[in-house]
This record gives structure tokens, C-alpha cells and sequence, in this order.
């Protein structure tokens, strides 16, 4: 399929999620049926379900070529879909028996519940470039999913009823065939391989965590401490099920029930958006920046809509004042959205415009290797969060740091340069400084562990460097113009 086909697809099925999720968490509401402990599970899978389609539906549009967009979108398609059949089953064989064909859609809940938790399980295995530890991981990701559809298969065709969805009503399975009790064997198989797959999946990433490096460590980092927790959680339900009352229940296997529910549909999503986010995953900051914005202008003009209509229902003076209260704050609360959408994406730093134009301005005003060089390396500083940044000059046959940031920063020693290609620079990153051809000199940045240089850094860079090209060359000729005086001086005295 091409890019736009995929691109629209991927929009498709948000579209479904979103109109499943809604119809879901209405109709739970409204059930008479529905107890007040159920409602942890309802909010808990509501904001899960949110979470992984948003952060599915971003990675899809962005990357659709990247399976873990599509993987969270059928995580919670299947599941949104699955609560909001078992839902209409249960209207059909209660309070609304002339709904057509609820006894088939009942089957739907456990159809697509098994493949939900398969595809989390198939994230955590690809998370973050979506490809797999190594070849034999393989075997994994086939045992999860043929344990997902065996478990899907038995709980489809082998029950004759679906007591469980109707207070003691049956919901008679007009797909049942063969002998129930060969299908629950089936059944146990089935989801005993999609339960150790899945372990083995949490396991994967913190044992991908261990032998990550550099940006890919960090990028991991939150994935492995929701994994460990998951973990923790699953222990939690086995020793508290093992010290439950003769009913099977206790209130402590049911908080740990609701804490693994919780850390797998929203603890997963939240650690993924958060290496996209920080770490620049997919590269999607332009992408984020115009959800935030479009987020926050969409609720301020739902409050104004809202104020205006209760306003409107005082008086018609109120209605104008609302028009013009409108009119008078949509720009500023975009230019604000605007800041605020810069913050989620580039934190404290400074945009890249930013950057570049505040550099452009300076190199217009001044050659001055005073304030140019200094006010680059503090330009990197801050928008790159560099703790140490150096410019170098070229000379004869060396590179000579002549700018740094901080600027109290010791002096370097100068580093042998043979020809146009830029020397190996230990334990920094390095960029060339050239023009038309020629190197000039270097930027080099120094960037803490747990922010390492991403794709974003290194466009910001780049396009810092060929703006100071020019910089630099004038500033050489500059230099030369300096020393040809001082020995012309020299040479009188």
C-alpha cells in the first residue's frame, strides 16, 4: 500500500476506536448492572484505550511503516470493540431483547480480547525501532500469536453459552461445534502460550534495556520500568490469589488486578510517549506541536461556546459580550498555545527557528570574533542542552578552540587537521564548519548521558554550521588581517 493509502487507513481506524470507546463507556454507565467496583476497571481501560490510540494513531501518520503505530491501534480497537459487543450482548438478552443478532456479537468479546494483549505483548518486543532483539526472537512472537488465536478460536466456537456476560441470563452460542470440554483444553493451551510469550516480551525489554547504548538506552529507559512493573504487578496477583477466601476474591487481588490492568494499557502508551516526546522518537515534533496546539485552541473555543450559550440564556447583550470576548482573546490564546506547544516539545530549550534566526541576526550585524563565536556556542548550549560546547577555528594545520560555552571552560589543545576532512574529536560530538568546499573549523557539544544527541540535535547543528561558514571564513580573514599587521609591525619596530 502506499504512504497516503496507509495514512488513511490508520485515520480509519481511529475514527472506529473512537466511536467504540465512546458507545463503551456510555452503555457501562448506563448499565443497572454496573457495580461501583467496576468502575476502576472502566476508567483504567477508558484512559488506556485513549492513550495507545493516540500514540498509535501519531506513529501510524508519521511512520506508517513502523508496526508498533498499527500494533497499538489494533490494541485498542480490539479492545474498545470487545467491551462494547459484550455491552450490546448483554442489552440483547436483558432489557432490549428485539436487538438484532446479539447472541453473534457476544461472541466478538472473547474473539478480539486474546489478540489486544498480543499486540501489546508484540510492542514491548519491538519497542523502540520496531525490529525484534535478534532472529530467534522470532519463535516468541509466533508463540504469542498462535496462542492468542488458539485462545481466540476455543472461546469463539466452544462454549454453548456466554453466561458470563448476563447476571445468570445464558446467551446461547450459535457458533459452538464440537465438544466443549476438548475446547477449553484448547483454550488453556491457547492463552498458557499467549501468558508466557508475554512474560518472556516484558522480559525482552529489559534484557534490550541492558544492552542498549546512547540514545536507544534512554529511549527504552521508561518502556523497562513499566515492564518491571507489570512484572511485580503479576507477581502481586498470584500471592494474593493464593491467599484469597474460599470465594476466590480479596480486596488486595483485585488492586493488583487493576494495577496490572493499569500499568499494560496506560503505563505502556504513557512510557512510549514519553521517549517520543523527550528523545524525539519517529522524529514527530512537528507532528506534536500542531496536535497541542489544536488541543488547546479546540478547548478554549468548546469554553466560549459554552459561556456564550449560558450567557445567550441571560440576555442577548450576553451573547454579544461572548462574540467579542471571542474575538478579542483567539489570538492571544493561539500565540500562547503556540509557547505552550514549543514547551512540550523543546522543554526548556530553544526552538530551532529560534536559533537560527536570533544567529542570522547576529552574523548580520557583526564579524566581530568577540560576540559571533561566543553567542554560537551559547546559542548550542541552549538549544541542543549541551553541557560544554566549543567553536574551533582552522589555522595552517590545526584546529584552534576560539569560542566556548560555558565561558569559563579551559582552554583545549589544538588538534592536527590534514586537508578538508574533519579530524576524530574524543568523547564530544563533532560537526564541520565548511564553505564552498573548504573546512573552516568545528562545533563540538558535549551532551549528557541522559539526553543524548538525536536526528533533531543533529538538523539543528548542521543547520547552525552552514550558517557559520561564512561566519567563519570572514572571521579567519579577520584573524589573518590581525597577524599580517602585528608582524608588519613588528618588522618596523
Amino acid at each position: 500500500m502506499s504512504e497516503r493509502s496507509l495514512k488513511t487507513l490508520s485515520r480509519a481506524i481511529t475514527a472506529v476506536t473512537v466511536v467504540a470507546l465512546i458507545s463503551a463507556i456510555v452503555s457501562t454507565i448506563g448499565n443497572p448492572t454496573t457495580k461501583a467496583a467496576d468502575i476502576p476497571f472502566v476508567v483504567t481501560f477508558a484512559l488506556g484505550m485513549i492513550g495507545m490510540s493516540a500514540v498509535g494513531a501519531v506513529i501510524a501518520t508519521r511512520a506508517p511503516h513502523n508496526s508498533i503505530g498499527w500494533l497499538f491501534q489494533v490494541a485498542a480497537g480490539a479492545l474498545s470493540l470487545a467491551i462494547v459487543a459484550q455491552e450490546y450482548a448483554l442489552r440483547a438478552a436483558t432489557h432490549l431483547p428485539d436487538l438484532p443478532a446479539g447472541p453473534y456479537v457476544a461472541a466478538l468479546n472473547p474473539g478480539l480480547f486474546p489478540y489486544s494483549v498480543a499486540a501489546i505483548a508484540t510492542i514491548l518486543l519491538l519497542f523502540p525501532q520496531g525490529r525484534l532483539l535478534s532472529r530467534r526472537w522470532r519463535f516468541v512472537m509466533w508463540i504469542i500469536w498462535a496462542g492468542a488465536a488458539a485462545g481466540s478460536l476455543s472461546d469463539v466456537l466452544g462454549p454453548k453459552t456466554f453466561a458470563e456476560f448476563s447476571e445468570g441470563i445464558p446467551i446461547v452460542n450459535p457458533l459452538s461445534v464440537g465438544s466443549e470440554a476438548a475446547w477449553r483444553l484448547v483454550s488453556g493451551i491457547g492463552f498458557g502460550a499467549l501468558l508466557a510469550g508475554a512474560v518472556v516480551a516484558l522480559g525482552s525489554v529489559l534484557l534490550r534495556y541492558r544492552r542498549a547504548e546512547g540514545e536507544e538506552r534512554q529511549q527504552v529507559r521508561w518502556l523497562a520500568w513499566a515492564a518491571a512493573m507489570v512484572l511485580a504487578s503479576i507477581v502481586a496477583i498470584v500471592v494474593t490469589g493464593a491467599t484469597a477466601g474460599s470465594d476466590g476474591t480479596s480486596a488486595a487481588n483485585d488492586v493488583a488486578a487493576v494495577v496490572t490492568i493499569a500499568v499494560l494499557s496506560i503505563g505502556v502508551p504513557v512510557a512510549c510517549a514519553v521517549a517520543i516526546l523527550r528523545y524525539h522518537l519517529y522524529d514527530l515534533d512537528l507532528v506534536i506541536k500542531k496536535a497541542a496546539v489544536f488541543t488547546i485552541v479546540a478547548v478554549f473555543i468548546t469554553v466560549i461556546y459554552v459561556v456564550s450559550l449560558a450567557l445567550a440564556a441571560l440576555s442577548f447583550l450576553g451573547s454579544v459580550a461572548a462574540a467579542v470576548l471571542f474575538v478579542l482573546t483567539f489570538n492571544p490564546v493561539r500565540r500562547r498555545a503556540r509557547r505552550i506547544a514549543d514547551r512540550i516539545v523543546y522543554g526548556q530549550r530553544a526552538t530551532p527557528f529560534e536559533v537560527l534566526s536570533d544567529f542570522s541576526e547576529r552574523v548580520g550585524e557583526t564579524y566581530s570574533i568577540d560576540e559571533v563565536l561566543p553567542r554560537m556556542a551559547q546559542l548550542l548550549a541552549a538549544s541542543t542542552g549541551a553541557t560544554e560546547t566549543r567553536v574551533w577555528l582552522r589555522g595552517d594545520r590545526a584546529l584552534t578552540p576560539v569560542a566556548a560555552w560555558p565561558a569559563d571552560l579551559e582552554e583545549g589543545p589544538a588538534i592536527p587537521v590534514t586537508g578538508d576532512t574533519l579530524p576524530l574529536i574524543e568523547d564530544v560530538s563533532a560537526f564541520p564548519v565548511t564553505h564552498q568546499g573548504d573546512l573552516l573549523g568545528a562545533i563540538t557539544l558535549r551532551l549528557p548521558a541522559n539526553d543524548p544527541m538525536d536526528p533533531t540535535k543533529e538538523r539543528l547543528v548542521n543547520g547552525l554550521a552552514s550558517q557559520a561558514g561564512l561566519a567563519l571564513r570572514n572571521v579567519r580573514l579577520v584573524q589573518d588581517l590581525r597577524d599580517s599587521r602585528r608582524i608588519i609591525f613588528c618588522a618596523q619596530d
